[in-house]
């Protein structure tokens, strides 16, 4: 764990022919067996889960989900720049309360969370940030970031060719074609779950990234193995699991008393 739940963690145990999304750790499969030889033991799984643009379940979903939310008043919203600062306010009220029970979770501060908001909505459209709401009630978001991994693998980690910028300038010109998003934040206040929000906020993702970006594919990621409401809604929207980290731990001895 990177300092906390809210930062890059878990060991990747299934998965490994897939390519790591921004910001997702990646690793040697037989680090799994350095870990536990060494008397580390599964702590918790989380999972990432893989969308595609022909997504036939998410299709006959549609009709259902947008009925289910006439009924409960939300309105689905892109981030607005131009309030920044409140909008960063509203958002981090519902991400400390609606994770608050969640295994492992440790509240964001002012700053981390600003700092996390100002690097997400410098590469990311406004329409891949969502905000759902309420009678003007922020009660959830979701933030999907471009893969920008797609861009970086085919630099070989170099910047320069023969001491010229020649990969930052390719860098800087594939940015705007990456077709692959990671869905990194999806929540909801305890109280507005289970009411088809969370399928929406997914559905006009998936939307705006198939129609306007043109993306071939979607990861969600990560979930809690056990936070069963999350992944089954994920599931029933045609989310594949495709991918496993695990969390270890061990026993530390007492100290021998002097």
């Amino acid at each position: 764990i990177d300092y906390s739940m809210n930062y890059a963690c878990g060991l990747l145990i299934d998965g490994f022919l897939a390519p790591p999304r921004v910001m997702m750790n990646h690793n040697r499969s037989y680090y799994v067996e350095l870990l536990e030889s060494w008397g580390l033991s599964k702590a918790k799984d989380l999972y990432c889960w893989w969308f595609t643009g022909s997504n036939e379940m998410l299709h006959k979903w549609r009709p259902r989900i947008e009925r289910i939310v006439r009924r409960s008043r939300v309105t689905i919203r892109p981030f607005r720049k131009n309030d920044f600062d409140e909008e960063v306010r509203r958002c981090r009220e519902v991400y400390n309360e609606a994770l608050l029970e969640n295994w492992g979770f440790v509240q964001l501060t002012e700053a981390e969370f600003r700092y996390a908001a100002k690097r997400f909505m410098s590469i990311t459209p406004p329409d891949m940030a969502l905000i759902a709401e309420v009678d003007d009630r922020v009660i959830g978001f979701s933030v999907t970031v471009p893969d920008l991994n797609e861009i970086i693998r085919p630099l070989g980690g170099r910047l320069t060719n023969c001491g010229l910028p020649i990969n930052l300038a390719r860098l800087l010109y594939r940015r705007p074609r990456v077709k692959v998003f990671r869905m990194m934040v999806l929540d909801l206040l305890k109280q507005y779950r289970r009411r088809g929000i969370a399928e929406l906020l997914i559905l006009k993702t998936l939307d705006f990234g198939e129609k306007t970006l043109k993306f071939t594919g979607a990861e969600l990621g990560w979930t809690l193995e056990d936070n069963d409401a999350v992944n089954h809604t994920i599931e029933a929207v045609g989310g594949r699991h495709y991918k496993t980290y695990r969390i270890y731990d061990k026993p530390l001895s007492p100290p021998s008393p002097a």
